[in-house]
């Protein structure tokens, strides 16, 4: 199945320092994947599916950071 992921990540600024005018959230990013695996602690996603039916470029997230999970109809 092939999945979009909307999922919170983290992030670091690239001058290391602290500025009180931004306001810090969490960037809201988006995955498309074959989903692998699901359990409690989260999802694997995959973004290669070779031949020889093994993945390959998996990310696994953590439940706490997904946001939503939608199936893909192709």
């Amino acid at each position: 199945m092939i999945v979009l992921v909307t999922w919170k990540d983290a992030w670091s600024n690239a001058t290391g320092h602290y500025d009180p005018t931004y306001d810090y959230e969490a960037l809201l990013m988006e995955d498309v994947g074959y989903l692998v695996l699901e359990n409690d602690e989260g999802i694997l996603l995959a973004h290669t599916l070779q031949n020889n039916k093994s993945y390959r470029g998996e990310t696994f997230l953590p439940w706490e950071m997904v946001v939503k999970v939608e199936e893909i109809v192709l």
